[in-house]
């Protein structure tokens, strides 16, 4: 059984995020000057702008200790997390496949930041990815930077 998951030019890259500071960046940019747009917004919106949330998690949220709200995560997500997604993804598939198969579950910051991601890390330069109906332009930007199509 093959142990590694990683295409060869990923194999030494270190897990490092910097996006919590460029959003705190491009806030205090956006307030300061006008003309700064602020991509790292990182969250849905209604069409009248108000912050999309779904009910069961705001009244989750409510009911937190400080210590439980305001605690940093763990950058790879606690095992509980790994688990409970990969189960959810797997769903009764997911004891064969921890039987059979080497895996990892990787949490991200953000959609695109996991997409980028499974692009350059789990691929090998010129390698094909199949990508949803649903085309996304960044997907592009995505492939060249990791060398596949």
């Amino acid at each position: 059984m093959q142990r590694q998951i990683v295409g060869k030019h990923a194999e030494q890259k270190q897990l490092q995020s910097n996006i919590l500071q460029i959003s705190q960046e491009a806030k205090a940019m956006k307030a300061k000057y006008d003309d700064v747009i602020d991509a790292t917004v990182g969250m849905l919106h209604h069409e009248d702008g108000r912050v999309f949330k779904f009910q069961v998690v705001e009244d989750l949220l409510q009911n937190l200790t400080d210590s439980e709200m305001y605690a940093y995560a763990p950058v790879r997500g606690t095992k509980a997390f790994s688990e409970g997604a990969f189960d959810w993804v797997f769903g009764p598939y997911s004891d064969l496949i921890r039987q059979h198969f080497f895996y990892s579950v990787i949490p991200t910051t953000g959609g695109s930041g996991a997409i980028s991601n499974s692009f350059y890390n789990f691929n090998d330069f010129g390698q094909k990815v199949l990508i949803p109906n649903f085309y996304w332009t960044p997907y592009e930007n995505f492939a060249f930077e990791a060398n596949i199509s």
